[in-house]
């Protein structure tokens, strides 16, 4: 059951609509099975019960869904994605570690702390839930003016590669990364087996990251300030990527940055993201 915080006037910014704390309470309660736990000044923190729509677990898609129901925005919304395309190319060499990424890029806004901090929320109560603690899906954000495209993402052995990861001031190889890093201890489980390590590198060489367990303190260090961001996240089932993809692009669309595609290319095929098709279902 995921607790999320976010301020009250940014909600109701985003929902087009001002609203009382005890109306914002009983829609949120009726609507989307969330619980106001603490609504004091400007700050909101909220429980929500249902774990299985994690857009739900962000400002912006409760204000979405309460739009809907309020009547204030009718019909599915729509993702405006802008021309060109950024190339992920994807190794075979990954299929039988973590074979699936997605990726796209947002900017043309700068990132304020306060939304840096719920772009940093909604990633981590994503990952931890609904990518069942990072092993299914988990989520890395770039400063997007530090990477040179194309960007190929691969898998190498452990002791081969070496870069200085986030919080750290010296360089690690990966299998040290898995030793000595807090979060290489906390997330080496998921990789134990795997003679190789996945890894995501620019077309400079430049390393961005160690998937799923970090990223490193250059190109992988979103700031304060930062116009523009590289999202990507990989995992062992393609459909979570994807849809962690299309809701991060539909929040940062709706916050007015520009989404630019990326085109990965696997051995065979080509996806492009975040993905603009809507799903129908026939009821009776």
């Amino acid at each position: 059951m995921p607790t999320i915080t976010f301020s009250f006037r940014d909600f109701q910014k985003l929902l087009g609509k001002r609203t009382s704390p005890e109306e914002f309470g009983a829609l949120l309660l009726l609507y989307a099975k969330a619980e106001v736990e603490k609504c004091e000044s400007d700050e909101v923190t909220l429980k929500l019960d249902d774990t299985n729509l994690p857009y739900l677990w962000c400002p912006e898609g409760l204000a979405r869904l309460l739009r809907g129901m309020l009547g204030l925005q009718k019909g599915t919304p729509k993702l405006k994605v802008s021309g060109g395309s950024y190339k992920i190319i994807v190794d075979s060499s990954v299929r039988s570690v973590r074979p699936f990424i997605t990726a796209f890029v947002a900017k043309g806004k700068r990132i304020d702390d306060y939304l840096l901090k719920q772009l940093v929320q909604l990633q981590e109560k994503f990952c931890e839930s609904y990518g069942r603690k990072r092993q299914k899906a988990s989520i890395g954000l770039y400063a997007y003016k530090k990477i040179a495209f194309p960007v190929r993402y691969k898998a190498v052995e452990p002791a081969s590669a070496s870069f200085v990861p986030l919080d750290f001031d010296r360089a690690l190889s990966l299998a040290e990364i898995l030793r000595q890093h807090p979060k290489g201890q906390q997330y080496a489980w998921i990789l134990k087996g795997s003679r190789n390590y996945p890894l995501l590198v620019d077309s400079r060489g430049e390393i961005l990251s160690f998937p799923p367990i970090i990223n490193s303190s250059t190109s992988g260090r979103l700031q304060t300030g930062d116009s523009g961001l590289l999202f990507e996240a990989t995992g062992t089932d393609e459909e979570s990527v994807n849809l962690a993809a299309n809701i991060f692009a539909q929040n940062l669309a709706e916050r007015g940055f520009g989404i630019f595609p990326a085109t990965v290319s696997y051995k065979g095929r080509s996806v492009t993201m975040p993905s603009l098709k809507a799903e129908k279902v026939k009821i009776t």
